[in-house]
């Protein structure tokens, strides 16, 4: 007697998943490189004598300042990791008003060097949430206002506190997001 037996196994979310860490492997590597071959590239020039005495100190500080975007990449993989373990973050009351105070007053200087003007208005509201993670979001947001904008332009970072939910809002004077990567916005 001769016996069959089928197994059909749904790959597709297997695939997808696959495809996903690809594309997260490609991408941090890609955001790893950038500030790395600043700080080799600024490193090497100081050290061959290449840079005035003068400009060293703004050297350094480029140097610190990528140094401190690869310890938030390597962090941000970390709480990634984390997640995909199933480990939650620890949440607490976060007031957004103060927090994107605090984004802009950390993005101030990027934004006097293109002359944009910022500003942060309404209403101090708080939630429950991830303080890292909201910073980040924020950050972010706030950072693209000023990459993306015109010379001399504006970016205006708006809080209201509604009765059911508390709205963050980043609006500014630049080029705006192209309509076809406008539902990736918040991937």
């Amino acid at each position: 007697v001769a016996r069959t037996v089928l197994l059909v196994f749904d790959i597709t979310g297997k695939a997808a998943a696959e495809r996903s860490r690809r594309e997260f492997t490609a991408n941090v590597s890609h955001e790893l490189k950038t500030p790395l071959h600043s700080i080799m590239g600024s490193a090497e020039l100081v050290q061959n004598g290449l840079v005035r005495h003068e400009d060293v100190p703004q050297f350094m500080g480029m140097i610190r300042t990528e140094a401190g975007r690869l310890v938030s990449l390597v962090d941000d993989i970390i709480h990634l990791s984390q997640l995909d373990a199933g480990i939650a973050p620890e949440r607490e009351s976060v007031n957004l008003l103060d927090l994107a105070n605090t984004a802009v007053k950390s993005l101030q200087d990027s934004a006097d060097k293109r002359n944009i003007t910022l500003t942060v208005s309404g209403d101090s509201a708080t939630v429950n949430g991830v303080r890292g993670f909201l910073y980040e979001m924020l950050y972010n947001l706030i950072e693209n206002a000023i990459k993306y904008n015109v010379e001399n332009g504006k970016a205006d970072v708006t809080v209201s506190d509604g009765d059911a939910f508390v709205k963050v809002a980043v609006k500014d004077t630049g080029i705006g997001i192209p309509q076809e990567y406008q539902t990736r916005v918040f991937e």
